[in-house]
């Protein structure tokens, strides 16, 4: 029998899969994305239809004129308005960098 020294080094790359970077933000910050997202998906909720289409469209083209209509939308929301104004502010005050986790 083989001792198990003897046949690594093993790659657990495929096999052990790191979870998403979210999975370790501060609860803060999970909950803040968490409450935009819930936020965002009310104002574009049912904003489009896209199931029973008679006609064949092309989907690059559908997806930009829907971007196009949305954008808008978030853009001149009075909540989404402070909430970029305060993420603003914070960057400013704390910029969060790369290079700063080589240090």
């Amino acid at each position: 029998m083989y001792r198990l020294e003897e046949l690594g080094p093993f790659d657990y790359t495929r096999e052990v899969s790191l979870p998403s970077y979210e999975t370790f933000y501060p609860p803060e910050l999970a909950e803040l994305q968490s409450r935009i997202a819930v936020y965002v998906s009310g104002i574009l909720a049912n904003e489009e239809e896209l199931e029973s289409v008679d006609e064949l469209t092309h989907i690059n083209e559908k997806e930009k004129e829907i971007e196009k209509r949305l954008d808008p939308k978030l853009a001149e929301d009075e909540s989404m308005k402070t909430i970029i104004s305060e993420c603003e502010r914070i960057l400013k005050k704390q910029p969060l960098t790369a290079e700063q986790n080589s240090k």
